[in-house]
């Protein structure tokens, strides 16, 4: 659950710092193995976490494990490649450690006859015989609480997982923000994923909160987000988003020029995904001629980002041409504007 590129418990690939150690997040765990393979001490950890010593013991007995046995004949040893399997090492982390791969990992360990056993949780012990399928795999034990139905199809496992990395977003550190923004595109691209009101006003605000990241990755990773976020959410967070978006691109007083630059390519992102939303501009129309009218009052009231102004009005009008309704609505605004700016660089000439 944490990331579908995470491998197991594995130090991260350079130093950090005791504030990450500090702060619970759902990323400390990999500055635990880091510190551990540097060599801290269990009571070291448990002055800066306040994790349970137990655990804290646990987690150094995977970390020398991978100190003590990170060579290729681990996986030719079924004493050794057993001990893995029962630390939680995955067929992949086995292999990225011993210098070999995923299915050579797993062919020998299904040729030492190495394979988990299904256990059955008790949710009610000493009370009566249980019924419910809560299960789990193990290497610890050599026999089924289960067996499998004999079916002719075959049997499948559901998982599920509930969008729970929302507020991660927020986190100090590019690399939990960068994980968790790419996390979080993947479940908006799903046809079946649904967010209610209070995250989608959740996930709405730190998205614009992340244009102005100091790191420009974030801020374009931001951009792309808003994109998916209009086909998820309801027409009031896209107002606020395209409302925010419209003020930080014009706003030359308190706004720094990276933060006008990248909403200026978010409400591009945003328009372009409402047109392709909106098939034919049908449902969304009108949401884009509110953004039209924000940039057209804008030059009439000679505001000093014309150009910005423009930009989107030319972005806009590319975008729908083929909709005569938008591009009449505002063919006589836009020829008094575009003949007022000509008139006045003609008289500054």
């Amino acid at each position: 659950m944490i990331h579908e590129n995470v491998t197991g418990f594995d130090p991260f690939p350079r130093t950090v710092i005791d504030d990450e150690l500090i702060t619970p997040t759902d990323k400390r765990v990999f500055a635990l193995a880091t510190d551990l393979r540097q060599g801290y001490t269990i009571e070291r950890l448990f002055e800066l976490t306040k994790i349970n010593r137990w655990f804290l013991d646990k987690f150094s007995s995977i970390i020398q494990f991978i100190i003590n046995h990170s060579d290729a004949s681990a996986i030719e040893d079924r004493s050794l490649l057993l001990e893995a399997k029962r630390l939680g090492f995955s067929d992949k982390q086995i292999a990225m450690y011993c210098s070999s791969s995923e299915p050579e990992v797993r062919g020998s360990r299904e040729g030492f006859d190495i394979r988990p056993f299904v256990k059955q949780i008790d949710a009610v012990p000493a009370e009566w015989p249980v019924q419910m399928n809560y299960l789990y795999l193990t290497y610890h034990v050599d026999n089924n609480d289960v067996q499998p139905i004999t079916i002719e199809a075959t049997p499948i496992f559901v998982f599920g997982s509930a969008f729970y990395r929302i507020d991660k977003m927020s986190l100090i550190g590019e690399d939990f923000r960068l994980i968790t923004i790419s996390d979080v595109m993947s479940d908006l691209q799903r046809q079946s994923f649904i967010l209610d009101n209070d995250t989608q006003r959740q996930i709405v605000q730190i998205v614009l909160k992340l244009l102005n990241n100091t790191n420009e990755e974030v801020q374009n990773q931001a951009v792309k987000c808003l994109s998916l976020l209009v086909y998820k959410i309801k027409e009031d967070q896209i107002r606020i988003i395209c409302q925010t978006l419209c003020s930080n691109c014009t706003n030359v007083s308190t706004i720094t020029k990276q933060l006008r630059y990248i909403s200026n390519l978010g409400l591009k992102a945003v328009m372009e995904s409402l047109i392709i939303n909106g098939n034919g501009l049908d449902n969304k129309a009108h949401i884009l001629k509110e953004i039209m009218n924000y940039f057209i009052n804008d030059i009439r009231n000679e505001e000093l980002e014309t150009t910005t102004d423009l930009n989107i009005i030319i972005f806009m009008l590319t975008k729908t041409i083929k909709n005569k309704n938008i591009y009449w609505e505002f063919h006589q605004k836009l020829k008094e504007i575009i003949l007022k700016l000509l008139y006045s660089n003609k008289k500054n000439t």
